[in-house]
Order: C-alpha cells, then structure tokens, then sequence
C-alpha cells in the first residue's frame, strides 16, 4: 500500500472527492492548493521549486497524484505562455525535485482527451496522439516529460468527469430543475467518467501498490464509464434520471471553426472491446 500520498492539486472539484476517497480508504494524504485555499490543505506554487522541493522532502510520499494545472481550454489557447508554466513547466519542477532529493514515487499524472485530435473518436491507450489545442499540446508535453523521467506510475487520460459538484453537472441539474429551455451541443461526442468511478480506481490502484512492484517507467491508460455519446444525449440521460422532461432539452450544433470545442474525444477505457449502449448509461449514484 502506498502509506503516504501527496495530491497535488486537492483544492479542486476532482481533488476534494479523491483526498476524502483515499482518506476514507486509511491512506495518510496530504494536499496542496495554490489559488483556492481549503481547511487542511498545504500552500504550494508548483513553479516555486525550492517550496516543493521542502514540502517533498518533508512529505516523502510514496504516491504522487498530479492533478495541477490549468484546464482552461481556451485560456491556454489564448496565452500559450501561461499554459506552457501550470502545464509543463510544474511538471518538470517536479520530476528536477525528486531527482535531487532522491525520491521515486509512484506517480499518477491526470491528462486528458484533448492529446487527441477529435476527428474520429474512440480513442484506445496505443492510439496515436495529435493535439489541435495549446492545452492538448502541453499535456502532451507533460506525459513526455513523466515517459522520459523514469518514474513508476500512470499517466491517466480521463474524458470529462462528472460529478455534484462538478461545473457543468452543477450547471445542467440546476437548469432541468428550473424547467427552462436547455441547449446541448448534439455534435461533439464524449465518454463520462462518474467521479465515483474516478476515486475507486485511484484507491484501488494505490492499495495494489502493497501487492506488487511497480514496474519502472509509465503506462498510458484510458478511463471513463465506458460510453460515448452527445452532450445531448447526456443530457437527456440525466433528465430521465432526475424525473424531468426532455422535452426542455434542445440539440444544437457547435461551430468547430470559432471554439475550441473537438467532434469525437470518445475514449475506450481499459478492459473494454468496444464502448457500452449510450441508451444504459446511468452513473447517477457514483455522480452524486
């Protein structure tokens, strides 16, 4: 078991379910926050070097999760430079402190769909990367960085999680309560991930540390629910769930020229031939 776990990023919406996730599963965590400061959560600037190299040397943690960074899509494009410091910059930061103190952690680095280039969808682990964003693009650079370093670890691409208190369930359980008109996009397609399924996988992986070596170097592996489908079909799914009608929601088509919005970010997770019937997604439970 990996005793002690540093999560760097845990102020977040996916940070605070996995700190009470692995907390709740007897791990000793400590996380870290830059801009939204939380009770029991460390001050860090990961582009402040000699702060991280004091709280990994005081941590010493067995596991790292790597969950900073700036998911701001279109910020990143807007200011390639800001999205080169939180993307790429923080991870070399890291990867130059654990060879100076002498740590190996395990460590699991959140990247994302976005490596792909959205044209066709359905994207395996093996598959080929082509990133047609700036924030596509240093996430790539940062799985570079962490494939060449050595580490033990994962480099976990997740396709858009979905939580209670996530920005965009919060935003779309609001407006089916309010029984207003809804626009979804009908044309970009994705694979959920619920945030329950998120934090079992971390736990699970985390307590297979006690029950083998990891092997040196990392691995790329996909994780969602196993489903691909339309933000309206999404959001069609989480109306029958919640008892409301569909009849509010309306399919729109999104302008790929102007956005930074992809037609197919759809991954295939691990174990998994083929993705699941879009019609028998209901991860509600593992969402709230």
């Amino acid at each position: 078991m990996a005793e002690r776990i540093l999560v760097l990023g845990a102020s977040g919406f996916i940070g605070t379910y996995l700190r009470a996730a692995l907390s709740r599963a007897g791990f000793q965590v400590t996380g870290t926050y830059h801009c939204h400061p939380a009770a029991g959560l460390v001050a860090l600037d990961l582009l402040d070097a000699a702060a991280l190299r004091v709280l990994m040397a005081k941590v010493r943690p067995d596991m790292v999760v790597f969950l900073s960074g700036s998911k701001a899509v279109e910020r990143c494009d807007q200011d390639p430079a800001y999205a080169i410091d939180l993307n790429v910059q923080t991870v070399r930061n890291y990867l130059d402190e654990c060879a100076d103190i002498g740590l190996s952690p395990t460590t699991m680095f959140f990247s994302t769909d976005y490596v792909f280039d959205g044209l066709r969808g359905s994207y395996r682990s093996g598959d080929p990367v082509g990133p047609r964003t700036v924030y596509g693009v240093t996430n790539l650079l940062a799985e570079r960085l962490l494939l060449a370093s050595g580490l033990p670890g994962v480099l976990l691409r997740v396709s858009a999680v979905m939580g209670r208190n996530g920005g965009f369930f919060q935003w779309l359980a609001r407006s089916l309560e309010g029984d207003q008109p809804i626009s979804l996009f009908d044309n970009t397609i994705f694979s959920p991930t619920s945030i329950g399924r998120l934090c079992r996988f971390v736990t699970d992986y985390a307590d297979s540390l006690s029950k083998q070596v990891p092997a040196n170097g990392m691995r790329v592996v996909h994780l969602s629910d196993g489903y691909r489908m339309s933000r309206y079909q999404f959001g069609c799914a989480v109306a029958a769930r919640l008892g409301r009608s569909t009849a509010i929601l309306k399919p729109v088509q999104a302008d790929f020229t102007a956005s930074t919005f992809q037609a197919d970010l759809s991954l295939i997770p691990e174990g998994l031939d083929d993705f699941l019937d879009p019609n028998g997604w209901n991860e509600l439970e593992d969402i709230f």
